[in-house]
C-alpha cells in the first residue's frame, strides 16, 4: 500500500506510476470513518479524488483485506528507533495493527528524522525509515 502526499509529505507519484505501469497490485487509503481507514486497489491515476482532508483517494470502494506485503507510511517524524509522529488521528497505527505480517516502510525528508520520539501502546513501529537519497 502506498499514499497519495500532500505538499508536505515525499512525493512518491512516481514510484506509484511505476507499479501501475508494472501492473502491480497498487492499494491506497482511502478514509472509512472518523477512526478507521482500508486499502483500496486502483488502476491508474484516474481511479482517485480528493477525499477526506483534502487527501486523494481511490473513487471505488472496494476494500482489500488480505495480505498486503508493503505499506508505505508517511509521517510527521521518525526516529532510529521506527517510530513515527504522524497526523494525531491514528489511522495508520489502527490499520497496522490490523496488518501485522506487513512490512512497515516509513518515508520522510532527512529534516524529519528526530533523536527520539516518545510513544503509547497504541503507537505501531515501523520496521524501517528511508529519506530519499540516503
Amino acid at each position: 500500500m502506498a499514499y497519495m502526499p500532500t505538499d508536505n509529505e515525499v512525493d512518491i507519484k512516481p514510484f506509484i506510476a511505476e507499479c501501475l505501469f508494472q501492473n502491480k497490485t497498487l492499494l491506497l487509503p482511502k478514509i472509512i470513518t472518523s477512526s478507521a481507514m482500508e486499502a483500496v486497489e486502483i488502476f491508474s491515476f484516474d481511479n482517485i479524488h480528493e477525499g477526506v482532508y483534502g487527501i486523494f483517494e481511490p473513487t471505488n470502494q472496494e476494500y482489500r483485506h488480505k495480505f498486503i506485503d508493503l505499506v508505505v507510511v508517511p509521517g510527521v517524524a521518525f526516529d532510529s528507533e521506527g517510530n513515527r509522529v504522524g497526523r494525531g488521528k491514528g489511522y495508520y497505527d489502527h490499520f497496522l495493527k490490523k496488518h501485522p505480517e506487513s512490512l512497515k516502510v516509513g518515508i520522510g525528508y532527512s529534516r524529519q528524522l528526530v533523536e527520539y520520539i516518545p510513544t503509547q501502546d497504541h503507537d505501531v513501529k515501523m520496521d524501517k525509515v528511508i529519506t530519499p537519497g540516503a
